[in-house]
C-alpha cells in the first residue's frame, strides 16, 4: 500500500510541475494577439512531448540491464556533478535574467520562426525533464518492489491515481 502512495505522490508532483510550466507558457501566449497561431504549436508540442517521453521511458525500461552495470554507477556520478553545476549556473542566469524578464520575452509579440521554436523547445524540455525524473523515481520504486517480492499492482494504481490527481488539480 505504501508503494501505491509513493508512486501516486511522485507522479502527481512531477506532472504538476510540468503543468505549472505549461500554464505559464499558456498565459504568455493567451495575452498575445497571435494566440490562435501559437495555440496550434502549443498543443502540438505538448502532445509530441508526452508521446516522446513515454517512448523514451519504454526504451529505458527495456534497457534495465544497462542500469545495473558498473558503467552506469560511474555515469550517475557524472550526471550528479553535471546537474549540480547546471543548478548553480541556472541560479546565476535567473538572477541576471529575472530583472527585465518582461522585455526579454517580448519575442512573442512578433510571429517568427524563433518564437515558435522557443515555445516548442521550452514545452518539450519541461515535459521531458519531468518525465525523466518520474522514470527515475518509478525505477527505484519498481526495483525495491522486485527486491522485496511485492506485487506491482499498487504501483500501477498509484501511477494512474497520480495522473488523475494532477489532471484534476491542473
Amino acid at each position: 500500500m505504501d508503494m501505491m502512495y509513493e508512486t501516486g505522490l511522485v507522479v502527481w508532483r512531477e506532472s504538476f510541475e510540468a503543468l505549472l510550466t505549461l500554464i505559464v507558457i499558456w498565459i504568455a501566449i493567451k495575452k498575445n494577439d497571435d494566440f490562435n497561431f501559437y495555440k496550434f504549436y502549443f498543443f502540438g508540442s505538448v502532445l509530441f512531448s508526452i508521446l516522446f517521453s513515454f517512448g523514451l521511458a519504454g526504451f529505458a525500461f527495456q534497457s534495465l540491464d544497462f542500469f545495473d552495470s558498473s558503467f552506469w554507477n560511474h555515469w550517475q556520478f557524472f550526471l550528479l556533478i553535471g546537474a549540480s553545476l547546471m543548478m548553480v549556473q541556472m541560479m546565476y542566469w535567473m538572477n541576471g535574467f529575472g530583472n527585465d524578464l518582461k522585455k526579454k520575452i517580448s519575442f512573442l509579440n512578433r510571429r517568427s520562426f524563433f518564437s515558435v521554436i522557443s515555445i516548442i523547445l521550452l514545452i518539450f524540455l519541461s515535459i521531458c525533464r519531468e518525465a525523466f525524473e518520474t522514470f527515475v523515481f518509478m525505477l527505484g520504486i519498481y526495483q525495491s518492489a522486485q527486491d522485496s517480492g511485492a506485487s506491482l499492482q499498487p504501483i500501477a494504481w498509484g501511477f494512474v491515481g497520480g495522473l488523475i490527481l494532477s489532471l484534476i488539480c491542473g
